[in-house]
């Protein structure tokens, strides 16, 4: 195949006259089937079709290349880069779109001026050598596509798991093989935290306690127990503050039953969306501490821990 593409990479990507290739980069990129296999092609003539964009080429052959990736779109990409104008990087890489999700993995073939990229390219141990590089980027994505698709399958259990439900959770837990979402907080209490969900497992009474719902809400304590005075310092950073938790920190549980809690309400210069769609003014880290029983109440007063770093 890269024997093959030889001609076209040196006319489209090799030619120093292009102002294209001297103002920074090239591709071919090179759209890939997924009905046959490329070793049937041997003999079948690539053609360059120029794209909207003028330093990018579609390449085509008679027929389609194949990678047996069902349910992928798979594309080929041979590019010329370079940052200095003086130097410059041939790579091949691989992009896969799927599933609602992306894969992509690049790796270098050669570097050097033009005229030595040139004469690699025009080298018996060019088709060799990016074959290798070719090779190299499909197990790469084929293992990023795995894990894609995992992870996607995954998502759907989780909407299907009823986070309230001991053995629902535990279904869960053994699917993904635990993966540090699972951890001691001693007291004979467990923490499950996956995506914005967080749950206190007690596995004696197999019970499930929702500390934060998959929305992202505290479910352990109400607007109602922070004092006004409290709640008017958090509304001038949070000015909707409706017990978001961005980020929550559950310590171990003393011998009284108690653990220390700190929860982010709002993350460091975030900024929230107003109504044309936009970010108004940032907003700065706040984060709020107390105490939680085993059964998930709150145990104290929250405190306001403000964030205290230079504001810009």
């Amino acid at each position: 195949m890269f024997d093959r593409l030889r001609p076209i990479i040196i006319e489209k990507l090799l030619n120093p006259e292009d102002k294209y290739v001297r103002s920074g980069g090239a591709q071919l990129v090179i759209p890939l089937s997924d009905d046959k296999t490329a070793a049937g092609f041997a003999e079948k003539a690539f053609t360059a079709v120029p794209s909207e964009f003028p330093n990018i080429w579609y390449v085509y052959l008679d027929e389609q290349i194949n990678v047996s990736w069902e349910g992928w779109d798979t594309t080929l990409i041979v590019s010329l880069l370079t940052d200095d104008m003086r130097r410059y990087r041939l790579t091949v890489s691989l992009s896969c779109y799927g599933c609602d999700d992306y894969v992509g993995y690049g790796l270098l073939v050669t570097s050097g001026t033009i005229d030595q990229i040139r004469q690699k390219v025009n080298s018996g141990k060019f088709p060799e050598d990016a074959s290798g590089v070719f090779i190299a980027c499909r197990d790469e994505v084929a293992r990023k596509i795995e894990e894609a698709e995992q992870y996607k399958r995954e998502v759907k259990l989780f909407a299907d798991t009823d986070i309230t439900d001991y053995d629902s959770v535990m279904k869960f837990m053994d699917f993904i093989n635990d993966r540090n979402v699972l951890k001691s907080k001693g007291y004979g209490m467990e923490l499950f935290a996956y995506r914005r969900a967080v749950c206190l497992i007690d596995k004696s009474s197999k019970s499930v306690k929702v500390l934060v719902d998959r929305d992202g809400k505290a479910q352990f304590c109400g607007l109602v127990v922070f004092p006004p005075e409290l709640l008017n310092k958090i509304r001038l950073e949070k000015k909707d503050w409706d017990l978001d938790v961005y980020e929550l920190k559950v310590g171990q549980f003393n011998a009284n039953g108690q653990a220390p809690v700190t929860w982010i309400i709002s993350p460091y210069y975030y900024c929230p969306m107003d109504d044309d769609g936009f970010g108004e003014e940032e907003e700065y880290e706040v984060a709020v501490t107390c105490h939680i029983d085993t059964e998930g109440h709150l145990a104290d007063t929250p405190v306001w821990k403000p964030y205290t770093g230079p504001r810009r």
